[in-house]
């Protein structure tokens, strides 16, 4: 029985490094990872998170619990928390009760169960921790033996090469993505000195496909209001007073970048976003 066991955990993780190879795509290798971790190890839930360092958000990217696929929100990333620390060293955490799961600080998510046992591996992109695989069961104590943990860090030793190789393939890619983009629009400027139109129309085309097909819409300044002049999707026949009642004129008025993350938050702030964004 036990070397039938090895035999077919052998052959899964054959099957996941093979999967990764295969895969460039960075979301692909995650749901590649949870899906093969389902077939392999005997739990009632099990997550995949990642750590977006330009943000310190932690994003639940795979989840799934008693089969069903669950979205749950990112959360701030607490670099003294015990979780952290345990996982910052590369080493998994193995908690093997509901009291060693409470005594850690771990709290049941909304909309989920709570854990009778669990484990917790680190995912190391280079020497940092990226990402973390939880393997949980909700009805056992003790659920996760050595053989598992160490076929577990076997997998995250794996997921971390493959994630490095896609963060390294997805900055190449974008790269000549900008490139491809601005020799577009150079290539249309030098076809159309006399005629902006042309010019317009594609720094919008292109702005769309850099920023995931993205709405874009480009304005400019004419007897002291916003016109659209070129957009991806309907242009707005509206004009925008310039002043700082809407993102763009105060984009304008104060030569700033305006980056707003929630438009309903920033209606207060910009009145015209009710009208223009919100709408």
């Amino acid at each position: 029985k036990e070397t039938e066991r090895r035999s077919s955990e052998l052959a899964l993780i054959n099957d996941i490094q093979h999967a990764l190879a295969a895969q460039p795509d960075f979301r692909a290798i995650v749901d590649v990872i949870g899906d093969k971790l389902r077939a392999l190890f005997d739990s009632d839930n099990i997550g995949i998170t990642w750590r977006d360092e330009k943000t310190d958000l932690i994003h639940n990217l795979y989840i799934v619990e008693r089969g069903q696929r669950l979205q749950l929100p990112p959360f701030a990333y607490d670099p003294h928390g015990a979780m952290a620390q345990a996982l910052g060293s590369g080493k998994p955490l193995v908690l093997k009760d509901r009291a060693a799961t409470l005594a850690f600080g771990i709290r049941t998510a909304p909309g989920t169960e709570p854990s009778r046992s669990s484990v917790f591996m680190p995912v190391m992109v280079g020497d940092a921790m990226r990402a973390a695989i939880r393997l949980v069961s909700l009805d056992r104590e003790d659920a996760f033996d050595e053989a598992a943990v160490n076929l577990l860090s076997t997998v995250a030793a794996g997921m971390g090469v493959a994630l490095d190789k896609a963060r390294l393939f997805n900055e190449t890619q974008e790269a000549l993505q900008r490139q491809t983009a601005s020799a577009e629009v150079l290539r249309v400027l030098g076809r159309s000195m006399t005629d902006t139109q042309p010019v317009f129309d594609a720094i919008v085309h292109n702005c769309g496909g850099l920023f995931d097909d993205s709405r874009v819409v480009l304005w400019l300044i004419d007897g002291g209001r916003l016109h659209a002049r070129a957009s991806n999707g309907g242009l707005p026949s509206e004009t925008i007073p310039l002043d700082r009642s809407s993102p763009i004129g105060a984009c304008v008025v104060d030569a700033h970048t305006v980056h707003l993350k929630d438009l309903q938050a920033a209606a207060d702030q910009y009145p015209l976003v009710r009208r223009f964004g919100l709408a």
